[in-house]
């Protein structure tokens, strides 16, 4: 547990800003890893091919996507490309989004008081958020493709190879694959609003976290180690590799990467954030399988929502 190491460390503390809010790196009273890298949600597009349809200004809501497709469709282009058939973590990373959208800062994080049996399953925000999804299908924003594309392969390659003009591809691990030819021609905006009384939200989190073996003989060492990860001088190292540091920025590095700035940017501006770390995987994976359902129509959300809360008992 090396949580005394780094609450009583203000200069480690002040280097991680919000970091130290991520719900990943806590179990129980302790803290047992720490960030190395962080992600934020991220909907990419090509600037080109979306002028090259119309499209003048990036759209907002789900209903501003969805008024694009018939423009689009006519220029024979797609307007978003998306897939869902790789285990649950796409449609959950989704389904959090929206919940979030209805929270606000500082609220308990809602589907883990679910998971943990806390509340009942039967929440409005989660009937809301399904229906976000549902309506994402129902309008043709995401295609048919999407319940059988995988998200590594087939969405993000589809993307890179400019198959569709918005692409549903999340965080920072997709900035060494743009195309050199196109590095110029990518633009980044927050996950589609619910409606327009909703403000954006970003789940932030970890890509990957490091802690201390507790049979070292050279404990103070490693955990000199994981602090000097999150300096300043680290955080250049970090940002010329194209990886996002563990350490929260304080201002947008020049790095001549355009995508990544962009992808530090809206990370950077995400005023409203959550962190979500859900630790039972039988309901991760109930919850996932019970969102696909209602995005196939074959069960309503309070029908979806019913399931989870028999499970728990």
């Amino acid at each position: 547990d090396i949580k005394s190491y780094v609450m009583e460390d203000q200069e480690w503390l002040d280097w991680m800003g919000n970091a130290i809010d991520f719900s990943e790196i806590y179990y129980e009273d302790g803290m047992y890893v720490v960030p190395q890298d962080r992600i934020a949600e991220i909907v990419w597009y090509w600037t080109d091919l979306a002028e090259d349809a119309g499209i003048t200004k990036a759209p907002v809501t789900i209903d501003d996507y969805a008024a694009l497709l018939s423009d689009t469709e006519s220029e024979g282009m797609q307007l978003m490309i998306a897939g869902f058939n790789e285990g649950t973590w796409v449609y959950m990373d989704t389904f959090s989004n929206y919940v979030h959208q209805q929270q606000k800062m500082g609220d308990e994080e809602l589907i883990q008081a679910a998971m943990d049996g806390k509340v009942s399953w039967q929440q409005p925000e989660f009937v809301i958020a399904m229906n976000a999804i549902k309506k994402l299908f129902d309008s043709g924003v995401f295609t048919e493709d999407a319940f059988s594309f995988d998200y590594q392969v087939q969405t993000m390659g589809g993307w890179y190879n400019r198959d569709a003009i918005f692409g549903w591809i999340f965080g920072n691990w997709a900035v060494p694959s743009v195309p050199e030819d196109f590095i110029n021609d990518v633009g980044m905006v927050h996950f589609p609003l619910i409606d327009d009384s909703y403000e954006p939200t970003y789940n932030i989190g970890v890509g990957t976290d490091a802690g201390v073996y507790s049979g070292s003989e050279n404990k103070e060492a490693a955990i000199a180690f994981l602090k000097e990860t999150f300096s300043p001088e680290s955080a250049e190292i970090f940002i010329e590799n194209g990886t996002t540091p563990p350490s929260e920025l304080k201002e947008i590095p020049q790095t001549g990467n355009p995508v990544f700035e962009s992808q530090l940017e809206i990370m950077m501006e995400a005023k409203r954030y959550f962190t979500f770390y859900y630790t039972n995987p039988e309901l991760y994976d109930a919850l996932g399988n019970a969102i696909g359902k209602v995005c196939l129509g074959q069960a309503t959300p309070e029908e979806a929502l019913t399931e989870l809360d028999d499970m728990m008992e």
